[in-house]
């Protein structure tokens, strides 16, 4: 997060602290929460996969150093105001539930946060969006071949 606070924050501490709703769907013009932590392997791993996927708006909290890491430059940001009120809940609510794997994702599927899962289950996403191209319209597209058994 690189810019301001957490849209909806109060519907999120719910969605944190039981995980539900679960969602099994992700659409890159919603927003993404997520703990995590700098220098976990998993924590890249499944914001990069979130970047390809063609997410912006993603606001992550290393959980370690309970600051708020920018999504663009993956550093840690001052927060002042309104998100360091929102970063002291966030890590509250973090260590009252007694987590300890990151990632952690959440998104915003309007009207309200839902709980995406760790790193396996983010990086599942897109896997399959064979079925979103144009094949018909494609340079490269190859017509179906009839199988003769």
């Amino acid at each position: 997060m690189c810019g301001p606070a957490i849209h909806m924050f109060k519907d999120l501490l719910p969605v944190i602290r039981t995980r539900a709703p679960k969602t099994t769907t992700l659409d890159p013009v919603n927003k993404i929460f997520m703990y995590a932590k700098k220098n976990c392997w998993f924590s890249k791993r499944a914001h990069t996969h979130l970047k390809e996927l063609g997410f912006t708006n993603i606001t992550i909290v290393d959980k370690d150093k309970g600051q708020f890491l920018c999504s663009d430059k993956w550093e840690y940001i001052e927060a002042d105001g309104e998100k360091a009120e929102q970063l002291d809940t966030l890590m509250d609510v973090w260590n009252e539930n007694g987590y300890d794997t990151v990632p952690q994702v959440f998104t915003h599927l309007h009207p309200q946060w839902h709980y995406v899962g760790d790193c396996e289950t983010v990086t599942q996403f897109g896997t399959d969006m064979l079925h979103l191209l144009d094949w018909q319209s494609s340079p490269q597209a190859i017509p179906a071949l009839q199988l003769k058994l």
